[in-house]
Formats: C-alpha cells, sequence, structure tokens
C-alpha cells in the first residue's frame, strides 16, 4: 500500500469551518461555530461497549491486511484483514473484556463508574494499527464542538495494545502525542523503554534485553557454541537479535548464518532462508520471531526433509500452541513468562452464544474456522484443505448446536495463561489509573462527572510487577518450572526471577 492511500485511509479529525459560499447573505456579528468533524470511513471495532469511560484495545487478530492496488481516480476502499483468525489473539481481546466486566461489577474499584471498551483488530499491520489509534485519540462523537466541553462522557483513557513491537510503535507516536496512556501486553523491544520517544507507553511484559541475555546463558549452559540464528524482520526481531548477537560474541559463542524474514516477503526469500537452515553445518537454531512468522517460516520447512535442529525461541512463539503441530519444534527450548491462573475465565470464554457469534462477523468467521461450517448469514463456504473461502453446494451449515466444549483451540487453552495475563494486568492498570483520578475522597461512589484528561490516567502508579521468564520446554505445552529470584536484582543466577517494575 503506497504512503499516499495510507494517509488517505486515516480516519483524522480536521478542522471543518464553514465556507462563505454556503451562508446565507444575511450577516451577523456572530461568528459561525467552528466544528471537527471525522473525514473518511470509520472502521468498525470488532468488539465494543459504551460506558463513561472508554479503554481502547488492539490487537492482532488477523494475520494480513488485505492489499489492493489504488488508481487514485476514487475514493480507496476501507482496509480489511484477510487470513485465518489467531485464536491465541482472540482470547486477549475477550479476555480484555472479561476483565473490563469484572471491573464494573466490582463495588472496590470505580463504584458508579461504567467503563466501556473499543477493541480493533490490527490485522497484525502497522497502517492498520495506526489507524485504529486514531480512532482511539479521536474519541467516540462524530462531530465535536470544541467550545462545548461539558460533557466527558466516552474519553478514550487508555489503550491497551499492541501484541507486536512495530505496531506498538507506530500507536505510540499518535497516542503519545496527546498524552494518552498506551499499555502492551506483548510488545518487548527494548527500543520501547526509551521515555524521551515513548513517554506515554508502558508495559506489563519485560523488555527483550532481558530475554536476549537469558537466551545466550541458555545457550551456553547447554555447551552449545556453533549456533546459527534466524528472526523477524520488524523492531522486535531487530533488536532482541542485535541484544542476544552482542551478548553472544561476549559469551564466545560463534555464530554461522543469520537471516531475517518476514511474514509477508516472497515465498523464494522464505524459501531461500529455510534452504540455509537445511544446508547449514549448526544444529542449533536460535529464533527471535514472531509467531505469524515463524509459522510461515515452519511451514516451508515442512516442504522438505530436514536435519534435525535444536530450536531455541524467543517467547512470542515458543510458548504458542498452535505451533505444536510442527513435528520440527518438538524439543524446542525457549523463556517463557510465569503461568498464571485468572478465577473464571474459562467459563467466560465458553459462554458464548450462537446468537453473539451471528451478531459478530470476528466471532463468525473464528465459528466456521472451528467447527468447519458456514454461518447462515456467510454467503461462501470455508475451505477445511485450503483454508479459505469458495462458493459450494455441499458446505455444513452452521446451526448453534456446535460445542465449544469439544472444541481443541488455543483460543480455550486456559492451562498456561501466561501473555492473557499480561492483558489482564493492563486493564487493571488503567482502571486503577482511572479510579486513583476520580475516587480520590470517596469509597462509596466515584463522581463520573468530573473533567477529566488522558493525561492525568497517563501517571500510572502501579506496583511493581514480577515477572519470571522461566524455562521453557515445548513438547506437548511440559513446563520445565523456575527458579525465583528478587525483585531487586536485574540478573541472577542462570534461569533467575526477571523482573520488570512498570512505574
Amino acid at each position: 500500500m503506497s504512503i499516499s492511500a495510507i494517509v488517505l485511509s486515516l480516519t483524522l479529525f480536521l478542522f471543518d469551518v464553514p465556507s462563505p459560499l454556503s451562508l446565507n447573505v444575511t450577516t451577523t456579528d456572530q461568528e459561525a461555530p467552528v466544528v471537527c468533524k471525522a473525514k473518511g470511513s470509520a472502521r468498525a471495532p470488532a468488539f465494543s461497549l459504551e460506558g463513561d469511560y472508554i479503554i481502547g484495545g488492539v490487537f492482532s487478530i488477523h494475520y494480513y491486511m488485505h492489499t489492493f492496488i489504488h488508481n487514485y481516480t476514487s475514493k480507496p476502499e476501507p482496509v480489511r484483514c484477510t487470513g485465518s483468525v489467531d485464536s491465541r489473539e482472540l482470547r486477549f481481546a475477550r479476555a480484555m473484556v472479561f476483565a473490563i466486566e469484572e471491573i464494573n461489577n466490582s463495588s472496590a474499584l470505580l463504584p458508579g463508574v461504567t467503563v466501556g471498551y473499543q477493541i480493533h483488530d490490527s490485522c497484525a499491520s502497522v497502517p492498520v494499527a495506526v489507524q485504529a489509534a486514531f480512532q482511539l485519540v479521536n474519541g467516540l462523537a462524530p462531530e465535536y464542538y470544541p467550545d462545548q466541553r461539558c460533557s466527558q462522557s466516552g474519553m478514550v483513557m487508555g489503550i491497551v495494545g499492541e501484541s507486536g513491537s512495530t505496531p506498538s510503535i507506530s500507536m505510540s507516536r499518535v497516542a503519545g502525542s496527546f498524552n494518552i496512556p498506551q499499555v502492551s501486553h506483548f510488545a518487548t523491544c527494548a527500543c520501547l523503554s526509551d521515555k524521551e520517544q515513548y513517554p506515554s507507553f508502558f508495559r506489563t511484559i519485560p523488555s527483550d534485553k532481558f530475554q536476549a541475555d537469558a537466551l545466550v546463558r541458555l545457550v551456553k549452559q547447554f555447551g552449545w557454541t556453533w549456533i546459527g540464528t534466524v528472526y523477524s524482520d520488524s523492531d522486535y526481531g531487530n533488536n532482541g537479535m542485535a541484544s542476544f548477537l552482542s551478548a553472544a560474541r561476549r559469551e564466545g559463542i560463534c555464530v554461522e548464518y543469520s537471516e531475517a524474514f518476514y511474514r509477508t516477503y516472497s515465498h523464494s526469500r522464505i524459501q531461500r532462508v529455510a534452504q540455509v537452515i537445511r544446508r547449514s553445518t549448526a544444529t542449533v537454531v536460535v529464533a527471535f520471531a514472531a509467531s505469524g512468522d515463524m509459522r510461515i517460516l515452519l511451514e516451508q520447512l515442512c516442504q522438505e526433509p530436514v536435519p534435525y535442529r535444536q530450536w531455541v525461541g524467543s517467547e512470542a512463539w515458543v510458548t504458542d500452541p498452535d505451533l505444536l503441530r510442527f513435528s520440527s519444534c518438538v524439543g524446542a527450548l525457549g523463556l517463557g513468562i510465569q503461568q498464571s491462573v485468572i478465577p473464571g475465565l474459562k467459563e467466560f470464554l465458553l459462554e458464548l452464544p450462537f446468537s453473539t457469534v451471528s451478531a459478530s462477523a470476528l466471532l463468525s468467521k473464528f465459528w466456521e474456522e472451528a467447527f468447519k461450517c458456514r454461518m447462515p448469514t456467510s454467503q461462501v463456504q470455508y475451505n477445511v484443505k485450503h483454508n479459505c473461502t469458495n462458493a459450494g453446494p455441499d458446505d455444513t451449515l452452521c446451526d448453534g448446536s456446535e460445542d465449544l466444549m469439544n472444541l481443541e483451540s488455543p483460543y480455550l487453552d486456559t492451562s498456561q495463561l501466561r501473555i492473557t495475563n499480561m492483558v489482564y494486568k493492563a486493564v487493571y492498570a488503567i482502571a486503577h489509573a482511572i479510579h486513583n483520578a476520580l475516587c480520590q475522597n470517596t469509597t462509596n461512589q466515584c463522581d463520573k462527572f468530573i473533567p477529566l484528561q488522558s493525561a492525568q490516567v497517563s501517571h500510572l502508579k502501579t506496583p511493581c510487577l514480577y515477572l519470571l521468564m522461566s524455562l521453557y520446554y515445548f513438547s506437548q505445552a511440559h513446563f520445565l518450572g523456575f527458579l525465583p529470584g528478587s525483585c531487586s536484582a536485574k540478573e541472577s543466577q542462570f534461569l533467575s526471577e526477571w523482573v520488570q517494575c512498570v512505574v
């Protein structure tokens, strides 16, 4: 997509001053009011709920953004997602809904205030993530009169997301300009720790600086001194691998090759990386890559026999249960956030009425892919073999008899909640910040009519979050365990506790 097309597709608030040609001939001393109007077509959120204050959310629920060629003679088509639904990212989004429902039912946190949400699907794409950020920054009303500042209802107080570092960086440029706090659950690029560039960015997951050092110590612990490396060609992969290679050189670890790749690369470029892995003499491969990128690479490696390789992975993909289907990943080692338990989440994920699914385009697509059937409102058939849709007379109609209890999907996998818990913490961090701003002098009822700006919420004063980076053995999602440490230490013994304090 060209830069000009991206700019055209973004939803911006521009000042729309009435033209003198549209005014009546009668003159008046009173100036026409200035009206801010949303230009362009806004994308509907995947999930939404009205409230006194809104928390935004952005997740990579789809793998790709649909691209098309513009002729610049007509208005560009609205941006839309394509590809299959990422069930784990869908669980992240639903976990945010679950957390907000908990907050709204709480008598201790924000009593008397209803928290709403606007959750967007970024299609794992920077342009779509930026557009979502603009929509959240603009607010929810199609028109805004600057001289009317009575109502604070519907203001976006904070944003949870994005899952990737590159989209998070782009979103932070937008949200940070308006002092809207952004709390990411999965963006680990060390570059985001720069408070001068990203003053309103926070996260509930440690920086890759810690993970890169831990991966080097993991490799050294097993005596692997001749390795190969692959990484996502993104801020996450580039910065993470740079930190890893720097630490590896200091430890005397030699690297045979270091190859970058990305999910949108041409088939020939992905094939070349796969061939490098097949032909290399290094039997250990360290992959600092996003889950979606690793899926593309592993699918390519499955096309031809590949000698045994010992994979060492970053947390973005090594704990993804969807990658267990690749036999080449069996025995992979990596680091993962400590698993946790969120009471009630499993039941919430299972409570998905068919009427709710039918009313949501995103949930309808998830339902079709999960149960290999076609929703009554769908005009196409889901093709199981090719993971796509096509018209056909022999399709099975979804009728609501499908049972989520019998479904094996990452969406329902709550046995090892790791990143999901980081989403949960991010929502509560923003909610507590709103509570501290609204409810300082009361314990019974918060005054939701107090003028509240997002800049007040950006002063997040959350407690130190103990985030354990733990050894993870990729075989039937078996968790080996961790060695405890202390919050005051940045680094301790091998596989010790790693700490990120969000202040």
